[in-house]
């Protein structure tokens, strides 16, 4: 018993002391670097008018796996995985409001700024939950669909009131033999057809209500 306890002593120490030398990147290999990508969708056009409206775009929540910068892809059985050596150069919620944000900057209708933007004093406040941002695969492991589902929901901070909720489920088909251009491709689409209702939303419902007040 004493020579196992000794043996087992020595293996440690042995462990240790490469650790010191190697910093242990012999057991702690991370491997190559993800390949990272981002999205460009297309965004809505210029809006004909300008209305003195701030809105605070909050940072969206979403579930554990896709709070991080992982690709995710969906199986028929429901299990999410992250795909392999690829990544998105931000977190989704992330990505997902800085793109938003470029959507109403883009229509010029009004001001709209992350919700904690220093020295921001706004009038509504745009709360996101992110609910799918993945691949849908087959039985095959094949890609068959890019999913972005959302729920927005608009606050009124003068009066800390609700003014709405949207429910936005956007899919991009795709084909078995889709290469991972055509995923990214359809990524972007997805996603800018979900910016589009959620800009063209909230504009159909603060107008009325600014003008109405004004």
């Amino acid at each position: 018993m004493k020579h196992k306890y000794l043996h087992l002593f020595c293996v440690s120490g042995l462990l240790l002391m490469l650790c010191s030398l190697t910093g242990c990147g012999f057991l702690m290999d991370p491997g190559a670097p993800p390949a990272v990508y981002a999205l460009s969708p297309q965004l809505p056009g210029s809006a004909p008018e300008k209305l003195n409206i701030q809105l605070a775009v909050s940072l969206p929540s979403s579930d554990e796996m896709l709070a991080g910068n992982r690709i995710v892809t969906r199986y028929p059985s429901g299990e999410l995985r992250a795909w392999k050596g690829v990544a998105w150069v931000a977190a989704v919620p992330m990505m997902f409001q800085q793109q938003l944000i470029a959507g109403y900057e883009n229509t010029g209708l009004f001001t709209a700024l992350p919700a904690d933007a220093a020295g921001f004093n706004p009038d509504y406040r745009l709360l996101l939950d992110i609910r799918r941002f993945d691949i849908v695969l087959d039985d095959n492991e094949k890609p068959v669909r890019v999913q972005v589902k959302t729920a927005a929901h608009l606050m009124d901070l003068q009066k800390g009131t609700s003014l709405g909720y949207l429910n936005s489920d956007k899919s991009v088909e795709l084909s078995p033999e889709s290469s991972f251009d055509d995923v990214l491709a359809a990524f972007n689409e997805a996603l800018g057809e979900s910016i589009a209702e959620i800009c063209t939303w909230s504009e159909d419902v603060l107008i009325p209500v600014e003008k109405r007040r004004s």
